[in-house]
C-alpha cells in the first residue's frame, strides 16, 4: 500500500493544536520531531502563537505554503470534525487524529466519529485514530505522536532499528511492546496505534507491514478486528513474504452475542472464532507479552526452519532435561526415542550414569569436556529429530564466550534449528554470543518450548484449499421455519436427512408412518419450538398405527400446554435411524468473521461436554478431518472400547458441504444446528436427524 507508506513516511508534518508546553500532549508531536532530528518540514498551527520551538506557527490549516503529507491533530475532541474537514480541503494527505473523547466516550463521541468518517467519504484524505498515541517509523526516524516511549527526555535510550514492526490498538501497550522489546535487545522498524479506526484499521497497517522491506517480524495487539476476513489474505501473504505474523488478542472471556434457542450460539463464543480463524491463517497467537516477545526474538535471531514437532533435548541436568520434556509435550511437540545408530555415536562420549534415550543427558562430566558440541552436531543429524532444545547456563559469561567457535563448528555441521533454556540469566555479551550464533535463549523452560512449538507452527502451517459459499444452495422461504421446512432445503442442498413426512392430523400421521415403515419418531412442529423434546414433544420408535395415534395426540397436547401461544403445524412423522455416535454441526454468523463451521461429540449433551472445533467457513473436507481430529473425545468417532469405527468421511463431507451452504445463506440464516447427526460405522454414511435454523432480520 503505497499511499500508506507515504503516510508513514511523511516529509512534510502540520501539527494542529500545537502548543509550547511540552508537559502537555499538545506541545509532545513538535517537541519529538526536532528531537529526533526529522529532516522533513514541519508546521506548527495554532492562532495563539507566533511561533513554537523557533517554527513559525500558522493560524489555520489553509495558511500553511504547502500541501502537507501528515497533519497531526491535538485540538479538543469537539473542534477536531472541522479542522480534519479544513485538512481535506487543503489538500492533506492524511490526519493523525490524537485526540480523546469520541467513540470511547459514548453516544456524542460516536456521533463525532461518524462525521469523521463522512469526511473521509468525500475526500481523498485518509484518517489514523481518532484517540490515537500516534506512531513510530523507527526505521526512518520519525515520531508522530506524544508516547514518552519515543521520548529519549521521558526515558526511551535508544531507539534501536530492527526488523519488527508492530500495530496496537491500545496505543500504551504497542508503546509498550516496543520498550519492553528495546530491553531484551530487539530492534524495531515501526510501532503504530490504530487508535478507533474511522477509517484506516488494524488490517490495513498489517498489509502495509506485511509489503515493507524493512520489516521482517509483525507482532499486534488486537482488541477486535473491523474488515476482518480481510485477514486471511494478509496472513498468507506474510506467510509468502516469510514475515511471522504473532497476534495477542484479549478478550478470551467475552461472552458475545447469543441466540436463546441454538446450542450452536452457546457454544461458539467471540473468542472462540478469533482463535479458529488464527489457526485456520497462520497466524501466531500469543498469550502475554513475554510470549510476543520471546517469539520475535525467537524470529529475530533463529533464521532456520523448524519442519516439525520432533525435539531432541540435550542437557546435563537430568532434572531440567525432564522438566524441559514435559513442556515441550505440553506445548504440543515431540520428544521422540533417538535411533539405535545416533544412540551409539552418543553413547562414545556420554559415561553410562548419564542418557542417550531422549532427554539426552550428558552429565556435568561429559558436558564441561566439549561433549556439549559433539553431542549437539549429531543431534542435528538425527532423523528423528527436527529441532534441538538445549539446557546451557549462560552464566559465567567467559564459558559462554569460550564456548562459541565450538557451538559454531557444531551448528555448521547440520541446519536443524537450535534454542536454549538458560536458568541463569545472561550478561549483554553473553546474549551477544548466542545471538551471533542464532541461538534463541529463554529463562524458563515453559518460555523456551512456546517459543519452540510457536516456529514450529508457523513453518509447518500449510494454507487449506480454496472453498466457494455453495451457488447452487436452494432458497429458503421467509422465516421463522420448522425443522420440516429446514431439512427439506438442507435436502435440496444435497446433505443427508432422514426420510420424513409432515403431518397435520393422526389419520395422515399413521399414513405417514405405514409410507415410511416402522418403526417411527414423532415430533410435533412449530417455527417457536427450537427444544421439542424438553416440552414432551417427541416420541420415539413407535412400532404401530395405534401408538402413532397415541402419540400424535400426546405431542399436540403437551406443546399446546407447554406454549399455548405459539401456532402449531403438525407433527413430523420420520423414520428411526440406526444408533451411531452423536454429533452437532452447527453454524453461525460472527460479527467480526462472517460464516463459521462448528463441529462437536455429544448430540442433546453437546453444551454440557463443550467438546467443539470451529472453523472460518466455509471449509473443504481435509479441513472437516483437522477439525474432528482436533475433538477431545475423537476416540469414539475412532472406535473406542470395541465399538466400530464411525464414518469419518462421511462426516467431513457433511460438515464441508454444510459450511458452504451456511456461507451461501449467511444473509438470511443466522444461525444453524444439526443436532443430532448420526454417524454410522464406516462406509455406512451420517445423517441428519434434527434441524433448527435462526433467521436474520433479513430472513425473517
Amino acid at each position: 500500500m503505497d499511499s500508506l507508506a507515504r503516510i508513514l513516511r511523511p516529509e512534510s508534518v502540520a501539527v494542529i493544536g500545537a502548543s509550547r508546553d511540552v508537559d502537555r500532549i499538545s506541545g509532545r508531536p513538535v517537541h519529538l520531531l526536532r528531537q529526533h532530528g526529522f529532516g522533513g518540514r514541519i508546521y506548527p498551527v495554532n492562532p495563539k502563537y507566533d511561533e513554537i520551538e523557533g517554527l513559525r506557527a500558522y493560524p489555520r490549516i489553509a495558511d500553511v505554503p504547502e500541501p502537507v503529507d501528515l497533519a497531526i491533530v491535538v485540538t479538543p475532541a469537539r473542534a477536531v470534525v472541522d479542522v480534519v474537514r479544513q485538512c481535506a480541503e487543503a489538500g492533506v494527505r492524511a490526519a493523525l487524529v490524537l485526540s480523546s473523547g469520541f467513540g470511547e466516550a459514548g453516544e456524542d463521541g460516536r456521533v463525532l466519529e461518524e462525521e469523521l468518517r463522512g469526511i473521509r467519504r468525500t475526500s481523498a484524505m485518509r484518517i489514523l485514530g481518532p484517540n490515537s498515541e500516534g506512531f513510530f517509523n523507527v526505521t526512518a526516524g520519525i515520531p508522530a505522536g506524544f508516547s514518552p516511549a519515543m521520548d529519549y527526555e521521558r526515558g526511551l535510550t535508544v531507539a534501536r532499528r530492527g526488523p519488527v514492526g508492530v500495530v496496537a490498538q491500545s496505543g500504551g501497550m504497542g508503546f509498550a511492546v516496543f520498550n519492553r522489546g528495546l530491553d531484551l535487545g530487539l530492534g524495531f522498524s515501526q510501532v503504530i496505534s490504530t487508535g478507533n479506526e474511522v477509517d484506516l484499521t488494524l488490517v490495513d497497517y498489517l498489509e502495509h507491514l506485511v509489503a515493507d522491506p524493512d520489516t521482517r517480524i509483525i507482532l499486534a495487539f488486537v482488541e477486535g478486528l473491523r474488515q476482518a476476513p480481510r485477514l486471511k489474505a494478509v496472513a498468507e501473504a506474510a506467510h509468502a513474504a516469510e514475515k511471522p505474523l504473532i497476534v495477542a488478542k484479549v478478550g478470551r472471556t467475552e461472552a458475545g452475542r447469543r441466540a436463546a434457542r441454538s446450542h450452536t450460539g452457546s457454544l461458539v463464543g467471540r473468542d472462540v472464532v478469533y482463535e479458529a480463524a488464527f489457526r485456520q491463517w497462520g497466524v501466531l497467537r500469543a498469550d502475554d507479552l513475554d510470549d510476543l516477545l520471546d517469539w520475535a526474538m525467537f524470529f529475530s535471531i533463529n533464521r532456520r526452519p523448524v519442519h516439525g514437532r520432533r525435539v531432541a533435548v540435550l542437557t546435563a541436568s537430568g532434572g531440567g532435561g525432564v522438566w524441559l520434556s514435559d513442556w515441550l509435550v505440553a506445548s504440543g511437540l515431540e520428544v521422540p526415542e533417538l535411533e539405535p545408530a545416533v544412540r551409539e555415536r552418543l553413547g562414545t562420549f556420554v559415561p553410562p550414569y548419564g542418557s542417550t534415550v531422549n532427554p539426552v543427558d550428558l552429565t556435568a562430566q561429559a558436558a564441561s569436556g566439549g561433549g556439549l558440541e559433539r553431542a549437539l552436531e549429531v543431534l542435528g543429524q538425527s532423523e528423528r529429530v527436527d529441532a534441538v532444545a538445549m539446557i546451557m547456563p549462560l552464566a559465567p559469561e567467559e564459558r559462554t564466550v569460550a564456548r562459541g567457535p565450538g557451538l559454531k563448528a557444531a551448528l555448521g555441521a547440520h541446519h536443524k534449528p537450535v534454542v536454549n533454556f538458560s536458568y541463569r540469566l545472561p550478561t549483554p555479551r553473553a546474549a551477544a554470543v548466542m545471538e551471533e550464533l542464532g541461538i534463541p535463549s529463554f529463562p524458563s523452560p515453559a518460555r523456551t518450548a512456546r517459543a519452540l512449538a510457536a516456529a514450529a507452527r508457523w513453518h509447518t502451517w500449510r494454507p487449506a484449499a480454496g472453498v466457494s459459499p455453495a451457488a447452487d444452495a436452494p432458497t429458503l422461504p421467509p422465516g421463522p421455519w420448522t425443522e420440516a421446512v429446514v431439512k427439506a432445503a438442507l435436502g435440496r442442498a444435497g446433505i443427508p436427512v432422514t426420510r420424513e413426512i409432515l403431518a397435520r392430523s393422526a389419520d395422515e400421521a399413521v399414513a405417514a408412518a405405514e409410507a415410511l415403515g416402522y418403526p417411527v419418531a414423532v415430533k410435533v412442529q412449530s417455527s417457536a419450538l427450537a427444544h421439542k423434546s424438553d416440552i414432551g414433544g417427541v416420541r420415539l420408535r413407535l412400532q404401530d398405527a395405534e401408538a402413532v395415534r397415541r402419540a400424535w395426540t400426546a405431542v399436540m397436547e403437551a406443546a399446546a400446554k407447554a406454549r399455548p401461544d405459539v401456532p402449531l403445524d403438525g407433527v413430523l412423522v420420520q423414520e428411526m435411524v440406526p444408533d451411531g455416535v452423536e454429533v452437532i454441526v452447527g453454524t453461525t454468523v460472527d460479527p467480526d468473521f462472517g460464516p463459521v463451521v462448528m463441529v462437536g461429540l455429544g448430540g442433546v449433551f453437546a453444551e454440557a461436554l463443550a467438546d467443539v472445533a470451529v472453523r472460518v467457513a466455509p471449509v473443504d473436507a481435509a479441513t472437516a478431518r483437522e477439525m474432528l481430529g482436533g475433538l477431545r473425545g475423537r476416540a469414539l468417532l475412532e472406535g473406542a472400547r470395541g465399538r466400530p469405527a464411525a464414518d469419518v468421511e462421511a462426516l467431513a463431507a457433511v460438515v464441508a458441504r454444510i459450511s458452504a451452504v451456511a456461507a451461501a445463506w449467511s444473509d438470511t440464516v443466522a444461525q444453524l444446528d444439526l443436532n443430532p447427526v448420526m454417524v454410522h460405522p464406516r462406509g455406512q454414511g451420517a445423517v441428519v436427524v434434527d434441524a433448527w435454523a435462526v433467521p436474520t432480520e433479513k430472513g425473517a
